[in-house]
């Protein structure tokens, strides 16, 4: 989005996290909607590789109610936004590495172990 002149860098960073967050919101609705449609009474879940489990992929991205979903993640996203969450978010230092969080005092990262200083 970057090629937008009224937009510029910082628009353009705004409009990727924005995008970004609603396609990941939208995804995992999508997903958590696949796995209720496949879990069984005993605590399975019901996955291979055949038609079956295709036809259910599909009919669950079909029955979803995408424009829903893209509205819902926008309303979370602006009030993530509006209540500071996703600033604080920014603000964490995260390991380069695995990206769990870190403190700047860290020698080494506590999930990868990788040298931080």
């Amino acid at each position: 989005m970057s090629f937008i002149p009224v937009f510029g860098q910082a628009g353009s960073a705004v409009t990727h996290l924005a995008l970004g967050y609603i396609l990941i919101y939208a995804a995992a609705v999508v997903y958590l909607n696949f796995l209720t449609r496949t879990y069984k009474a005993n605590g399975s879940f019901t996955f291979d590789e055949s038609n079956k489990t295709k036809d259910i992929i599909r009919d669950t991205v079909k029955d979803s109610n995408v424009k829903g979903i893209i509205k819902e993640g926008k309303n979370a996203f602006k009030e993530a936004k509006d209540n500071g969450d996703i600033a604080r978010a920014q603000k964490e230092l995260k390991c380069p590495n695995c990206g769990a969080k870190i403190t700047k005092e860290q020698a080494f990262c506590s999930e990868c172990g990788l040298k931080l200083k």
